[in-house]
């Protein structure tokens, strides 16, 4: 049986499982360093903005798209959380990274991780 890549919608490949992992991992440490960041009291940041920004510059970061949340510390955690997904895209590229579902699915589990409601990067995925 192959292990399923919550995230890549074909789930082909025998490295599913090793990318879910490495995926899951770059972002909980993500997440946790920017839940580190919100005990500050001075930063205003709205959580849905994470996954917000984070989307933005995952999907679109190749074309130039650099969504920022107006926090530099917390902008350069999701900066570091993509480099190491693209990491892991160059490793296992059925991951299918890049692809907007599965672009969408990573960011859905940042807002789940965030306790944050998904703005505008639901597009495929809220398609009846």
């Amino acid at each position: 049986m192959e292990d399923n890549n919550r995230y890549a919608l074909l789930n082909e490949g025998e490295d599913q499982k090793a990318a879910t992992e490495a995926i899951t991992e770059a972002l909980e440490e993500m997440v946790e360093l920017i839940n580190k960041r919100y005990q500050d009291p001075s930063v205003k940041v709205e959580r849905n903005q994470v996954g917000y920004c984070f989307y933005g510059n995952l999907h679109w970061g190749s074309i130039g798209e650099k969504r920022l949340t107006g926090d530099e510390i917390i902008d350069l955690h999701i900066a570091n959380a993509i480099e190491n997904i693209q990491i892991v895209a160059d490793d296992y590229p059925d991951a299918a990274i890049g692809d907007t579902m599965t672009d969408e699915l990573i960011a859905n589990h940042v807002d789940e991780l965030m306790e944050a409601e998904p703005i505008m990067h639901n597009v495929l995925l809220n398609r009846g």
